[in-house]
This record gives structure tokens, C-alpha cells and sequence, in this order.
């Protein structure tokens, strides 16, 4: 296939593979931008289904009131019931409304507005109930009749909280910090509910100026344990997703001071007197007046997280229009510079392609004198050729360099792996050679031997004679060492005056024997002449032989270090191996 071609089928392959990348990203964007715009109309429907939960729950307040109020109502008391149950009203017609014109699966709407619609008509039935018992004489309200009113009045709100729970699930799973601030919210709304519950626990008594019932106490200590639970679950969202955020940490501190504090200190007081076995002097209208406004920084609460929580869906959804909209000018920009310039000069690339590969080809394959065209134009194609010219006279250089750089590489081996006083191994070097001969000598249950030659009373040749001398007596040893060493066994300078060696296939026997003529050859040698005075200097040596106690380098070395120091201690100029203690 001709190269045309090839350029053709590739030019038709990038850009149906950019434009698949390019539709994948704006479909990604996309999904992006439409999932954070309808974030932003999830957290409001679950602002318009919390409202919901707590205006059917303030109605409560005024609706307890008017069933203790005296018949007729006051005016006040039955403008207050009347406004409560406007704002309930309104509240669920906002609801329903924005439910109506969600683009939604159509059981999942039809579910939410049954449920509103639902807990509209419980609502109805619970008013009812209310005016059945205002309507009666305060001293003839049954206490029964009462209970049921109350009753009824929670059930509402108890329809609502799983409704809330439903319309806000979607705003929840838009992310973890979305999350807590809705979770928070709705928790901060259910703790409002039940702490409006534990309120009208108190409506029959006060009514009737009665003692507290069993099951009335029952209810508040459970109402009151779900207040604890819902009161903790708020502290946690607060404090994973929004501890730095003065404003909702402030509505928390607002609601610990009034409801924990006064609106509760206020139950502990009705509770206390009842159990005292006396009826406190209030009516449900009084109670209602000290006790509902304690519970409005509960709601302060709950509006701080939404409010944080719309502005977070809000920005969210304009980073995303953001990025849709740079991506579309990244797209369009991209095939004005990209797909455009191809076409354009594609063919004469093509044409400067073939040249520069011939050119190339005749080159890799050793024939560097190939000629190279002379470029016509002072642009890229005659970089090209100018820098294939350059490559062929470096290609040249190059065969030159190898020699040298392969006679460096042995140089730097050799610094690498030499002494450079005495051309011996150096340390590093023993070390690794030694350990794999002893690794493998052990694995083949063979012999081998490490020993220590260290030069006795070599300090006083330095303080004597200056360290040039000592430097000529450790090259005079290292020689002596070497004339006497078979080869195949190592040696190496182990540090200032010490040598080592590893004799391979050395017992004991052999091991000794190597070493004494090593030390004798040493003690009988001149090793330097300093103002015609020759200095002759002994060593001592320490070995150890490979057996199953000593079956590592480090062991050899360590062994062979204390024979040469029992060397020492003996008076020095002796060898001392195996068996511990001889020495010769």
C-alpha cells in the first residue's frame, strides 16, 4: 500500500477516533452539567418538602392551643391557628406544583404526589378533629377525644418525614458533602418534629388539668431518645462536612443554648411538678408561648444547611457549564489547528518522508557514505536533511567514540572495583565476589576459607617514616600476598593495614600452609629501605574454614576477625585458624 494511502486511511482514522474522544468528553461534560442543574432543582424540592414537614408541624402548636383555650377561642389564638394552617396550605401547594412539573419517571412522581396528596387529606381529618374539640366546653373535652386529635395531628406530620426522605434521596446522592449537609438538614427537621411531639404529649393534661397517663410517659421517654439520636446525628454531619462554617456552626450553638437548654429545662419543669403530683397552672396556649419559640433555632439550623447546600448545587453547576463550554472551544479550535494543516501539507511531508527514510535506512544499515540532498528552503523539511547529515557525520563519530567509551567502561570498572594503593580488590568488591563463591560453595557442600592478614606495630612506621613509607610497605605486602596466591582464590585490601583473602577448595590443612609461607615470606622480606636502613615488618593472621556454624561470609569474616585477634594477643607474627586457639 502506497504511503498516500496510508496517510489518507490515517488522517480519516485520527480524526474519526478524535472526534469519538471528543463526542465521549462533551457526552461526559454533558451528563455532568445536566446531573449538577438538576442537583440544583433536587435541593429544592427538598427545601419545599422540609418546609412542608415543618409547617404541618407548627401547626400543631396553635391547634393544641385552641383545643385548651376556653369556647369561644380568643381572636388571637384563632388568628394564629387560622395563619398556621394558611402557611401549611402553602406550603403544600408549592410542593405539589413543583412535583407536577418534574421530568421524572412517571411511577416515581406519581408515588411523591400521592403521598402529598395523601397526607393533604390527613391533614383535613386531624383540623377536623382540632374543631371538634374546640367547639366543645373546656370542662367537657374528653380526654380521649383529645388523645385523638393530638394523634392524628402527629400522623401528619409522621407522613411527611418519609415523603421528605423521598424527594431529598436525590439531592443526597449527588456527593458526600452534598450528602451531609441534606442528611443534616432533614435530621435537623425531624429533631424539630419530635421535639414538637414531646411538646403535645403535655396537651391532654394541660387541658384537663390531669396527672400524666402511663402511656403519655412512655411516649415522651421515647420521643425524647429519638431526640438524643437525631440531636448526635446532626453534631456529626456538622462536624465532618461544615466545621468550618461560622454560620452553621453559630446556628448550632443557638439551638444547644435555647431548645437543650431553655425549651428543655422548661419540660424538665412541667415533668418535675407532675411528678410531684401537682398539675402545673398553665394552659396549652401558655405552655406553647414559652415552649415553640426555644425550638426555632432547631429550624435556623436546618435553613443554614440548605442554604449552604443550594449555594454548593449552584456552583457546581456553573463549574460544569464551564467546563462544557471550554471544551467546545477546545473542540473547534482542535480541528481548525489539527485536522485542517494535515490535509494541507500532508502530501508534501509525504514526499520529504520518503527521502529522509531511504536516506535514513541506507545509513542504519552501515553505509555512511550515502549522500545526503543539499535542502533548497530554510524550513522544516530542510532541518530534516541538515539534521540526517548530521546524524550520518555523528553515526561516524560515533564509531570512533565506541572504541574509546568501551576502554573508559573498563577504566571505571576497574576505579570502581580496585584499591588504588595496592591495585588489589577493594572491599566492596571482596564482598560481593566472596559472598555468592561462599553462597554457592555452601550449596555444593564444598570447602573454602576466609582469612585476615593485618601487619603487627605498622603504626610506628607511619609515626617513623611519614605515610609515604607506610604507603610503600602496604604496596610491598599486597605483592607478597599476590606471589604466594593461587588464582583463584581473591584478595583484597579490607581497610589501612588489613588484607583479606577467600582461598577456594582450601581446608584447614591447605589453609595454614598457604598462610605460613604468606607470613613467613613477609617477616624474611625487606619491604622498604628508608636512608639505607631496610624495614622488615611481621603480620598476623586470622582464618576460619566453611562448616555448618560458620556458612556465610559474615560469619567467616566474623570468626576469622577473633583469630586474628587471639593472633595478637599471642604475641603477633603468627597464623591462628581451626582448631580454635592453634596456632603455628
Amino acid at each position: 500500500m502506497r504511503i498516500k494511502t496510508r496517510f489518507v486511511l490515517y488522517i480519516t482514522a485520527w480524526t474519526l477516533t478524535l472526534a469519538t474522544l471528543l463526542g465521549w468528553l462533551a457526552h461526559k461534560q454533558w451528563t455532568d452539567y445536566a446531573q449538577s442543574r438538576r442537583a440544583v432543582g433536587d435541593v429544592e424540592r427538598a427545601q419545599l418538602a422540609l418546609k412542608v414537614f415543618e409547617m404541618v408541624s407548627r401547626e400543631r402548636g396553635p391547634a393544641n392551643a385552641i383545643m385548651g383555650a376556653a369556647s369561644p377561642a380568643p381572636a388571637v389564638q384563632a388568628t394564629a391557628l387560622t395563619d398556621a394552617r394558611a402557611h401549611s396550605d402553602a406550603a403544600i401547594h408549592a410542593l405539589l406544583t413543583n412535583l407536577q412539573a418534574l421530568d421524572d419517571d412517571d411511577a416515581n412522581r406519581a408515588a411523591m404526589i400521592n403521598a402529598l396528596l395523601q397526607l393533604q387529606d390527613d391533614l383535613q381529618t386531624g383540623r377536623r378533629k382540632v374543631n371538634a374539640v374546640a367547639a366543645l366546653p373546656a370542662a367537657q373535652r374528653p380526654g380521649e377525644t383529645i388523645d385523638d386529635a393530638v394523634s392524628t395531628m402527629i400522623s401528619v406530620a409522621s407522613l411527611a418525614s418519609p415523603l421528605v426522605a423521598r424527594i431529598s434521596g436525590a439531592a443526597e446522592r449527588r456527593g458526600n458533602t452534598l450528602n451531609d449537609l441534606l442528611v443534616a438538614a432533614r435530621a435537623a427537621a425531624e429533631l424539630r418534629e419530635q421535639a414538637g411531639q414531646l411538646g403535645s404529649q403535655f396537651t391532654r393534661a394541660l387541658i384537663r388539668q390531669e396527672p400524666l397517663t402511663r402511656q403519655t410517659v412512655e411516649s415522651i421517654e421515647r420521643i425524647v431518645g429519638h431526640i438524643d439520636i437525631m440531636r448526635m446525628l446532626v453534631n456529626n454531619r456538622v462536624a465532618r462536612c461544615c466545621a468550618d462554617d461560622a454560620t452553621i456552626t453559630g446556628a448550632v450553638a443557638q439551638m444547644n443554648q435555647h431548645y437543650f437548654g431553655d425549651g428543655q429545662a422548661l419540660v424538665n419543669q412541667v415533668l418535675v411538678t407532675w411528678h410531684a403530683d401537682v398539675v402545673p397552672q398553665m394552659t396549652t396556649g401558655e405552655f406553647a408561648a414559652r415552649y415553640v419559640p426555644t425550638m426555632n433555632p432547631i429550624l435556623d439550623v436546618r435553613d443554614a444547611l440548605l442554604l449552604q447546600a443550594s449555594k454548593q448545587a449552584i456552583t457546581a453547576q456553573a463549574e460544569a457549564r464551564e467546563r462544557l463550554i471550554w471544551l467546545a472551544l477546545l473542540t473547534a479550535l482542535m480541528a481548525l489547528l489539527l485536522i485542517v494543516p494535515l490535509c494541507v501539507f500532508g502530501y508534501r511531508l509525504l514526499n520529504a518522508l520518503t527521502t529522509s527514510a531511504n536516506i535514513i535506512k541506507a545509513l542504519a544499515a552501515g553505509r555512511l557514505d550515502t549522500p545526503v540532498p543539499v535542502p533548497v528552503r530554510s524550513d522544516e523539511i530542510g532541518d530534516v536533511l541538515s539534521a540526517i547529515a548530521v546524524l550520518r557525520d555523528n553515526s561516524r563519530a560515533r564509531q570512533v567514540l565506541q572504541v574509546e567509551r568501551e576502554a573508559l567502561i573498563a577504566e571505571l570498572h576497574e576505579a570502581a572495583t580496585t584499591d588504588f594503593l595496592t591495585g588489589a580488590l577493594n572491599r566492596r568488591a571482596f564482598q560481593t565476589t566472596a559472598a555468592i563463591t561462599v553462597t554457592q560453595t555452601s550449596r555444593r557442600h564444598g570447602v573454602c576459607s576466609v582469612a585476615l592478614l593485618d601487619l603487627d606495630h605498622f603504626k610506628r612506621v607511619n609515626d617513623t617514616w611519614g605515610h609515604d613509607v607506610g604507603d610503600a610497605v602496604i604496596r610491598a605486602i599486597s605483592q607478597h600476598c599476590r606471589l604466594t596466591l593461587r588464582s583463584s582464590d581473591l584478595f583484597a585490601r579490607y581497610g589501612g593495614e588489613e588484607f583479606i583473602f577467600l582461598l577456594a577448595d582450601a581446608n584447614a590443612e591447605n589453609t595454614r600452609d598457604i598462610l605460613e609461607r604468606i607470613r613467613l615470606a613477609i617477616a624474611e622480606a625487606t619491604l622498604a629501605t628508608v636512608d639505607d636502613q631496610p624495614i622488615r615488618l611481621t603480620v598476623s593472621v586470622g582464618f576460619a574454614v566453611l562448616d555448618h556454624q560458620c556458612d556465610t561470609l559474615e560469619k567467616l569474616v566474623l570468626a576469622a576477625d577473633r583469630h586474628l585477634y587471639e593472633a595478637k594477643q599471642q604475641g603477633r607474627n603468627l597464623v591462628v585458624g581451626l582448631p580454635t586457639g592453634l596456632a603455628s
